[in-house]
């Protein structure tokens, strides 16, 4: 058996993840390669489809998006989860523009990616698996996961 670092904030990228339409291979999340169904967004920091300030395209159109479901789109997943991981960091550490920070928990992080409520729970449960920590709970500040931990894994 060995050490391995596992991210904190992969680990929540992945909970989220899991339980995801991107885990459905038949979903347009899963075709645009967004695990976590970022949208575009408007100048005014709203999703652009949702947004009723009169917008009538997102606020940079260097990324690739679907109008029809306000959607971005990646070439391949690693860009895809390379972005879910940023989108997460910046809201982890308190450098969004949505109403997300870092003293906020689960739950509302969960709700901020447009997702079910029991979708918190099922996050919970996982990353209490994943981190070997009994303490998270739907309530635990995202700020708790821009450190890493150390946990024993067997050696592939």
């Amino acid at each position: 058996m060995g050490m391995t670092t596992i991210s904190k904030l992969e680990a929540l990228a992945d909970s989220i993840i899991a339980s995801s339409a991107y885990s459905d291979p038949t979903s347009v999340q899963y075709k645009y390669r967004n695990p976590l169904g970022l949208m575009a967004f408007c100048r005014h920091a709203k999703p652009y489809k949702k947004c009723t300030d009169g917008c009538s395209t997102p606020k940079s159109d260097r990324h690739e998006y679907d109008p029809k479901t306000g959607l971005r789109i990646f070439k391949t997943h690693v860009r895809g989860y390379q972005c879910a991981l940023s989108d997460l960091e910046i809201k982890c550490s308190d450098r969004s523009y949505s109403k997300v920070r870092k003293t906020s928990s689960i739950r509302e992080l969960i709700r901020s990616y447009y997702l079910p409520d029991g979708t918190a729970g099922y996050a919970a449960r996982f990353l209490r698996k994943a981190l070997g920590d009994e303490t998270i709970t739907e309530e635990t500040r995202i700020e708790y996961f821009m450190s890493t931990t150390e946990k024993e894994t067997v050696n592939a």
